[in-house]
């Protein structure tokens, strides 16, 4: 008896809420391979699932950009310095004072930096290529060093007149 609608192996853990649960570990910014881990199924699984289930797919895409443009924005502030409105409570002698403040935090020169080696990392990385076009000849060099040395000698020695 061949019944070619019966289901082949274990049953799929992927419900309902996996998407939108998946969508809310990719917030956190969970890479698939912890993804997996949180679900309880393998690496391997998360991308068949990507693939048979295109609302899943869907959903890790959009919490990885939004977590990595809500990443970029911060860094962005960070690099250019901020400010924003807060308050300061202070107690004196029992006397509890709410004053509004505006809080500024400077530059941070290393936000800066990563911000501008991923933005242009033709001009802004650590190591920088050179262009050296060699075509001097090692032998060549030593033969002129070797005519200079002698015609040095010869002008240093007295000569019989």
């Amino acid at each position: 008896m061949n019944d070619e609608s019966r289901p082949v192996g274990r049953p799929t853990k992927y419900t309902d809420d996996t998407a939108d649960l998946a969508f809310k570990f990719c917030l956190l910014g969970v890479t698939d391979k912890r993804l997996a881990e949180l679900l309880g199924v393998n690496e391997s699984t998360v991308h068949q699932w990507k693939i048979d289930h295109p609302e899943f797919s869907e959903s890790l895409r959009r919490g990885k950009d939004l977590a990595d443009a809500e990443i970029a924005n911060s860094m962005y502030h960070a690099a250019k310095g901020y400010e924003h409105d807060a308050v300061h409570i202070s107690n004196y002698q029992g006397d509890i004072t709410v004053t509004d403040i505006v809080k500024r935090y400077p530059p941070d020169t290393k936000a800066a930096v990563m911000w501008l080696k991923n933005r242009h990392p033709d001009k802004w990385r650590d190591k920088t290529e050179q262009d050296v076009n060699v075509t001097t000849n090692l032998s060549q060099l030593m033969a002129e060093g070797k005519e200079r040395a002698l015609a040095a000698r010869q002008a240093d020695t007295p000569t019989d007149g």
